[in-house]
């Protein structure tokens, strides 16, 4: 691959016959024949490219499962909050039950789905970055999917790992939806958190919270499935312009 230093540097460049030497920002390495970047050293755990489409797919695929439970649970918890408010019967409240069980059912599949594809796709995508030109990386592959696992510092290390990847990778710039749906997981889980006290002791209350928590996980998702596409996309389209 050949490279050329930026303008400045381009017009002073020496002659073919000049002795190896360094640009004055020091950037640039002359070895006699052409301008080399001088990168910074790659961390110990750098590994060749390799692609992370596979495991990106697997994924979206069980947080799209995990998603559509969402609707489930929120159709089952109006039929339980429409059954105790206005008291149209156990019929209703018992298909709210049944729409429970199942989006519980759908829900457990893609969230034991997703706890093992989403940091394993995280891991990858991590180590692709030293070979994509990333440098002064905060985290590491480890961190990019052990951090799931670290109680109370789960609700923070992906955020901040997912905000590095995707800056890291070349995507948007912005971050906005990296925090937006940061914000939604941890608004989703203190709304959860807030009704399950009240699973059996006030079902209407627990439903009504159910309500409001149920769209905010299901934006979530959304939104993590832009990120893990964008990523992933972004890190192959820059590897095959370093490629090229």
């Amino acid at each position: 691959m050949s490279y050329e230093p930026p303008p400045s540097q381009r017009d002073a460049a020496p002659p073919p016959t000049a002795p190896a030497q360094y640009s004055p920002d020091g950037r640039w390495y002359w070895d006699g024949q052409q301008w080399r970047p001088v990168g910074a050293p790659r961390p110990a755990w750098a590994r060749p490219f390799a692609p992370s489409d596979g495991r990106s797919t697997t994924a979206v695929v069980f947080v799209i499962v995990a998603s559509a439970a969402q609707p489930l649970f929120f159709l089952g918890y109006l039929l339980v909050a429409t059954a105790a408010v206005g008291g149209t019967g156990s019929s209703v409240r018992v298909a709210g039950a049944l729409v429970l069980g199942l989006g519980e059912l759908i829900y457990v599949i893609g969230l034991v789905g997703a706890a093992i594809a989403v940091p394993m796709w995280m891991h990858r995508a991590f180590s692709n970055l030293p070979v994509l030109g990333a440098q002064g990386l905060r985290w590491s592959p480890g961190w990019a999917a052990g951090g799931w696992f670290i109680p109370f510092a789960n609700f923070v290390i992906p955020y901040l790992v997912l905000r590095e990847l995707r800056s890291s990778s070349g995507a948007s710039a912005s971050g906005l939806g990296t925090g937006a749906w940061w914000a939604l997981w941890i608004a989703g889980g203190v709304l959860t958190a807030a009704a399950s006290p009240f699973t059996r002791s006030d079902p209407t209350t627990a439903s009504l919270l159910g309500l409001v928590y149920t769209p905010v996980y299901f934006v979530a998702g959304i939104l993590f499935i832009n990120i893990v596409r964008e990523i992933t996309s972004q890190q192959r389209a820059r590897f095959a312009q370093l490629g090229a």
